[in-house]
């Protein structure tokens, strides 16, 4: 879906589950993808959850908000 990365860049994110082919671990994961026309760059950030035992919406709701924290040079000049 497309969604505002961060109140700076325009980005699609990306959500789901992964596993490793035994089914041992797992998580949920958010995958943002965003182009920085300034520097000519496109930037994936990952935020994957592995809390075996443990709830995982507070861990990725915590993830989520440092993964917003991404900034470049050009971004803080604005």
């Amino acid at each position: 879906k497309d969604v505002s990365f961060g109140n700076r860049y325009s980005a699609i994110k990306i959500e789901g589950a992964w596993r490793t082919e035994d089914y041992a671990i797992g998580g949920p994961f958010s995958l943002y993808g965003f182009f920085v026309p300034e520097q000519g760059r496109a930037y994936l950030i990952d935020v994957s959850v592995t809390a075996v035992g443990r709830r995982k919406t507070p861990i990725v709701m915590q993830m989520e908000l440092v993964a917003e924290s991404f900034f470049t040079k050009e971004s803080l000049e604005k």
